[in-house]
């Protein structure tokens, strides 16, 4: 069954810090946002597989948006050989107010420029 998304996304070039954990394991990961919604995104990681459902992240926004942190449930994951790194979907939890807005004001400021939104740190 294929289901539209609730809200569009946008493509970014965005860095994300991961927190992988499972049963016993915990391990940090630094990747790349794709793409970015205020309900899920995208992203990019340098790792094979992972087992984890949950992850941890924050974003580090570019100036003047703040830092943002927050969780995640994995929804899908594949490997993509042309960025040798595991893509994976995810389905973001519930945020505090402040940072809905600053991701749906991203979303907004690059829809209404038309491109796309990159991190130049």
């Amino acid at each position: 069954m294929n289901q539209k998304r609730m809200n569009e996304r946008i493509q970014v070039n965005l860095p994300i810090t991961c927190t992988l954990t499972d049963n016993t394991t915990s391990r940090n990961l630094s990747g790349q946002i794709d793409d970015l919604s205020i309900a899920g995104m995208k992203i990019s990681l340098p790792l094979l597989k992972m087992k984890a459902k949950i992850l941890d992240f924050v974003l580090e926004l570019p100036h003047p948006f703040s830092r943002i942190k927050g969780n995640a449930e994995i929804q899908w994951q594949r490997w993509d050989s042309a960025k040798n790194r595991m893509t994976c979907g995810l389905k973001l939890s519930p945020m505090r107010i402040e940072h809905l807005t600053e991701i749906d004001t991203i979303v907004q400021e690059v829809q209404a420029d038309g491109g796309k939104v990159k991190h130049s740190g």
